[in-house]
């Protein structure tokens, strides 16, 4: 969704997948296997995550039945659910069982998409010219195949749209809306059509979000005409998410933000509900600025912590897809893009969790922690633990855990919505600390303590009658 180009391929997938849907289908509509695959899809709209639950096991009936159609089908679906949950490392691998399987069972537009695949994990890696590489394979292999078809025209737009996207990376916008338009206007159908406005009604949304980094009134008119094409019989999915969050900034920007607000609330309400977490981050900055101008800290707090837990989740998304990258260039000489990756990501990355290792090791070995069974703390534990959240060290929550053990899987356990950032909160309270003494260590305003810590009682749903510390005291 917004200004990271992964939004761009993703939204346009759903033409794809559309056709893949329809062509399992017409194969054969007594087909049980098929019906399935069918009826997985229309989840994956509505949620991504149960429908990807029952992905595995399509897969082995799939493979059982040699029903080599619905296998492609479900492998690329596969790889959309990796590429929607910004895994990269996990999609890298998915994109490679696709590829095996597409050139086995010679099918060139699923050979072309494993590419197109590989070629979003290099960009998010910024391996610009690798990826290049992958997309000027993906277009090889469109370019010979004997027999194009409807569905060829999807899998170059495909093409075209990942390129926009790497033009987007490089601020490069014109040429990014230069692709786009490019595979609207060789659509091979009929203008007006209900396919034609399907296709118009992703692309649409492709060109607001473009537009948003340079051109708001551009970006307001084709969100708003992606609306109007929306089927009738479709519900909000990701694009209108995207549609609704280019309308909220547009607003922003125009120092709406009454109006702002309810658009990018519209946009993560879908988010949320779909399991989509493609690009959230500037929703989430956005939704920070508003409420920091409506004086809310309690949301502010609230998106905040969201946002935080997202890019920790998309940095070790990162090093560890980086790690692949460097293993399968151990036997190629790297490019320059990526040699430039490697030692300034892979190695901030690695340097990072090096220093992070040796702190833990040096005050393990010198503090001699308790082993898991043992669940007394000595005092010069208690005050380390005091000094590495007074300097906000990173290996707090490692060391916390070794102290205190299971205490998260018991309080995920409790209450599975807590995000990371709210566990490491909680382990403040298990350490009873008093507000103010939170507020003083941390560096932030009494109010602000005590905002987080109403957020964790109404998550955790305490009465008012009942101590909080107490609950963390018997957890």
């Amino acid at each position: 969704m917004y200004k990271s180009i992964k939004h761009y391929i993703t939204s346009l997938l759903l033409c794809f997948a559309i056709f893949n849907v329809v062509t399992v289908s017409a194969q054969n509509n007594e087909n049980n296997l098929q019906d399935k695959v069918a009826q997985n899809y229309k989840l994956y709209k509505v949620n991504i995550d149960k429908a990807f639950v029952q992905m595995n096991e399509l897969l082995i009936e799939a493979a059982t039945s040699r029903d080599t159609v619905s296998e492609l089908v479900l492998l690329d679906r596969v790889c959309r659910y990796h590429y929607s949950k910004n895994d990269v490392n996990r999609l890298i691998d998915s994109a490679g069982k696709l590829r095996n399987k597409a050139t086995l069972y010679k099918n060139s537009n699923f050979e072309a998409m494993s590419h197109v695949y590989m070629a979003e994990a290099y960009t998010t890696n910024l391996l610009t010219k690798k990826a290049l590489k992958e997309l000027d394979k993906a277009m090889g292999v469109l370019n010979n195949n004997p027999a194009p078809d409807v569905k060829t025209f999807y899998t170059r737009s495909n093409v075209l749209i990942s390129q926009a996207s790497l033009y987007s990376n490089m601020g490069k916008y014109e040429e990014a809306v230069k692709r786009i338009k490019k595979a609207v206007e060789s659509y091979p159908g009929k203008k007006g059509s209900k396919s034609y406005n399907t296709f118009q009604h992703v692309n649409y949304s492709n060109l607001g979000d473009i537009y948003i980094k340079f051109n708001k009134d551009s970006a307001f008119y084709y969100a708003t005409q992606s609306i109007k094409l929306l089927p009738a019989e479709q519900t909000d999915d990701w694009i209108m998410a995207t549609n609704y969050y280019i309308i909220g900034k547009v607003y922003q920007l125009n120092k709406d933000n009454d109006s702002a607000l309810r658009y990018l609330l519209m946009a993560d309400k879908i988010t949320k509900e779909n399991g989509e977490v493609t690009n959230t981050a500037d929703l989430y900055n956005s939704l920070i600025e508003i409420y920091s101008g409506h004086g809310d800290s309690l949301k502010v707090e609230e998106y905040k912590d969201k946002l935080k837990e997202h890019e920790l989740f998309v940095l070790k998304s990162k090093y560890n897809s980086l790690q692949k990258v460097i293993s399968e260039e151990k036997d190629e000489k790297p490019s320059n893009d990526v040699n430039l990756t490697l030692l300034v990501g892979g190695g901030l990355l690695l340097l990072t969790i090096s220093i992070a290792v040796m702190i833990i090791y040096n005050r393990r070995k010198k503090l001699k922690i308790p082993s898991s069974k043992d669940h007394v703390i000595t005092n010069n534990e208690y005050e380390l633990l005091l000094e590495m959240i007074k300097k906000d060290d990173s290996s707090f929550i490692y060391t916390f855990e070794k102290l205190y053990p299971d205490f998260s899987k018991k309080l995920l356990a409790a209450c599975p919505q807590l995000v990371q950032t709210e566990v490491e909160f909680c382990a403040l309270l298990k350490m009873k600390l008093s507000t103010k003494q939170i507020a003083q260590l941390t560096y932030i305003e009494t109010r602000t303590v005590q905002n987080k810590k109403h957020r964790i009682r109404k998550k955790l749903n305490l009465p008012a009658e009942v101590d909080i510390y107490h609950w963390f005291d018997t957890l």
